[in-house]
């Protein structure tokens, strides 16, 4: 098993950066063609999730051609599911014991430390969370 670290997160963010993605609501860095079907049957055209049909045939136009989905916590979820020290794409290990599919809230309430953005250190790879609209970052 991977050994996970901040740093491996910073790593991992940037690996993510340099590829061609798309914001995906429930998306954790696999090429579009490989979740598009799933999230589809999942959100459909659900009121909040932005998944219009305008959106979907935006999201279906993209496929085959190398465009990554990913959401806010999807990029972090894809690092520990990636079994990779630096991270990657693909997420072989989604759903297997030990790398727990959370949402941002959950994310925030299993963190052991917390604190207003003016007191954390400056630590790279440390992850921060709006509460004002469920939202993390790297």
């Amino acid at each position: 098993m991977a050994m996970y670290t901040n740093l491996g997160l910073v790593e991992h963010a940037k690996t993510a950066l340099k590829l061609d993605t798309k914001y995906m609501w429930g998306g954790i860095l696999r090429l579009i063609e490989k979740c598009y079907d799933q999230l589809k049957d999942y959100y459909g055209n659900l009121a909040g999730t932005g998944y219009t049909n305008a959106r979907w045939a935006e999201l279906k136009r993209l496929m085959g051609k190398n465009v990554y989905g990913c959401d806010c916590v999807g990029l972090i979820k894809s690092y520990y599911w990636s079994g990779k020290q630096n991270g990657g794409t693909g997420s072989p290990n989604y759903g297997q014991a030990g790398f727990p599919d959370v949402n941002a809230n959950l994310m925030y309430n299993a963190a052991k430390v917390k604190g207003k953005i003016s007191t954390m250190p400056e630590v790279p790879g440390l992850i921060v969370y709006c509460k004002t609209h469920p939202h993390v970052g790297v």
